[in-house]
């Protein structure tokens, strides 16, 4: 649901659990325009914002929201409506950000980065970066070690080739596949 990938600021939405992070990153995070905020993927899929990023906590089950959508299901939901997700999450097994990479996240931030560095994953991402650095090397270094073994050899192929910036049309030929929209 992009909407344009040539204005002065991205429109955002944000899902997390966390109030104080769904309160605080418009105020702290100046570069982006953040649009709504929900605590659930399924919220955001009913309200349906037109939005460049959706900003997206893995974790977001809790006492008041225990059977919500998260992690890798959240993240297929949202993509497969259209929306490029950048996944912020206190998360750092590196297999779990692979998974989310390979389940269609165009991102990946920390919430343990500084508040500035985090907003620049944000507009890398929203902006179009195919992978951003910070991701790339965690991805061929899983791929090259044979970690990610919850795929199959053409899925591994295909998440290398997309680390490394791959454009799906380039990777389709490359591994004689059709390209798919």
């Amino acid at each position: 649901m992009s909407a344009s990938q040539h204005r002065d600021r991205y429109r955002v939405a944000t899902v997390d659990d966390a109030s104080v992070i769904r309160e605080s990153l418009p105020v702290l995070m100046r570069r982006l325009e953040f649009i709504e905020a929900f605590p659930t993927v399924e919220a955001l899929i009913a309200r349906r914002p037109e939005v460049d990023l959706v900003v997206l906590d893995l974790h977001l089950t809790n006492a008041s929201q225990p059977d919500v959508r998260q992690g890798i299901a959240a993240i297929r939901a949202l993509v497969r409506r259209g929306y490029r997700v950048c996944v912020y999450s206190q998360e750092e097994r590196r297999f779990v950000l692979a998974a989310c990479i390979a389940a269609g996240a165009k991102g990946i931030a920390a919430k343990s980065l500084p508040t500035a560095k985090a907003e620049d994953v944000f507009i890398e991402v929203a902006g179009g970066i195919a992978i951003p650095a910070s991701v790339i090397g965690v991805v061929e270094v899983l791929v090259r070690r044979d970690c990610i073994t919850v795929l199959s050899e053409r899925q591994r192929q295909v998440l290398a080739g997309r680390a490394r910036g791959m454009p799906y049309a380039k990777l389709a030929n490359e591994l004689y596949t059709a390209e798919r929209g």
